[in-house]
């Protein structure tokens, strides 16, 4: 994972191959020892949840791990331990589950964003290595976490990443495991769908995407020369169309209403060009999720765990 998507958060956390030293050594912020315990038991719990969540998604997990202070006394404790799930990075995890800060704390405290922090887990060997993100980006990763959900392209390309590296990872997992030669080439063809739907979906993207400059180029030629016409020379009318559209000599323009009536022509054109790639790239986009949905049924037959299927959901 590149420090372009996860913030650089993970390069800067301490690892350990035990949770309880882990947080022992770096969270020492916590006064409440038990409760530094509590939460080390319910990471420790779900360790074998995890090693196979990891192995079919192809990323890491992350744990939420909420601090309340009470300033009279001083006491800082844990007061809740959430797993939020697998991918590619925590800033996606938090934005894809919605996650955020506070709420909960007892009675008497008040939750800690400064003390508050994630726990990152990652495989390796069949064994799990933790890491601890420092609690001063817990701020920036929620706060990251929310500019993500507001944008839905960037979102959709995160979420994009996970489910394709997911696909690999539960592909092999799964292949490793298949019994009959016959699972395996369901197996097989049911990834070749994915890929080939996906590979078609990326090429109607590409086309809507040319669709929709050429558009934006038509629509404002064709107000510029609507609102110049009466203006400027015919001579420099045709040289701005040519500059979008190339040698216009052949289409027989001869007066500015000519001129009109190719640019409005190339605009028509646009517009259904892009309005035929929407409508095409709705319908690849559902045939991708309903190959998606064929894999994960197949999958949940064979042990692909629940966090997993969450990655291949739209």
């Amino acid at each position: 994972m590149s420090e372009a998507l996860d913030g650089g958060y993970l390069g800067r956390a301490t690892f350990a191959w035990n949770v309880d030293e882990l947080l022992s050594s770096s969270a020492k912020h916590v006064t409440d020892a038990a409760s530094l315990a509590v939460a080390s038991g319910t990471i420790a719990t779900k360790t074998d949840a995890i090693l196979s969540d990891i192995k079919f998604s192809g990323g890491g997990a992350a744990f939420e791990v909420k601090v309340e202070k009470q300033d009279l006394s001083g006491v800082v404790r844990v007061y809740e331990t959430t797993y939020l799930g697998v991918g590619g990075d925590p800033v996606t995890i938090v934005a894809k589950r919605n996650a955020s800060m506070g709420g909960g704390a007892a009675i008497g405290f008040e939750h800690s964003s400064a003390d508050s922090f994630f726990i990152w887990v990652k495989g390796g060997d069949e064994r799990l290595n933790f890491g601890f993100i420092p609690t001063h980006f817990t701020k920036s990763i929620f706060r990251e976490a929310q500019l993500l959900r507001t944008d839905s392209n960037l979102l959709r390309a995160r979420a994009e990443f996970d489910r394709v590296t997911a696909l690999e990872a539960s592909t092999r997992a799964l292949r490793a495991q298949l019994v009959t030669a016959r699972e395996r080439q369901i197996l097989s063809d049911l990834h070749s769908r994915i890929e080939n739907a996906r590979t078609e979906r990326q090429r109607i993207e590409t086309k809507l995407k040319e669709a929709v400059d050429a558009q934006k180029r038509a629509n404002r030629l064709y107000e510029r020369i609507s609102l110049l016409r009466n203006v400027i020379s015919i001579g420099e009318l045709i040289g701005d169309v040519a500059e979008t559209y190339g040698d216009v000599n052949s289409a027989g323009i001869k007066s500015s209403d000519d001129l009109v009536a190719f640019v409005k022509s190339e605009k028509v054109e646009a517009d259904g060009a892009t309005i035929e790639f929407t409508r095409s790239l709705q319908i690849q986009r559902d045939r991708e999720a309903a190959n998606y949905e064929d894999f994960v049924d197949f999958g949940r037959e064979n042990g692909l765990p629940e966090r997993v299927i969450e990655l291949f959901r739209p």
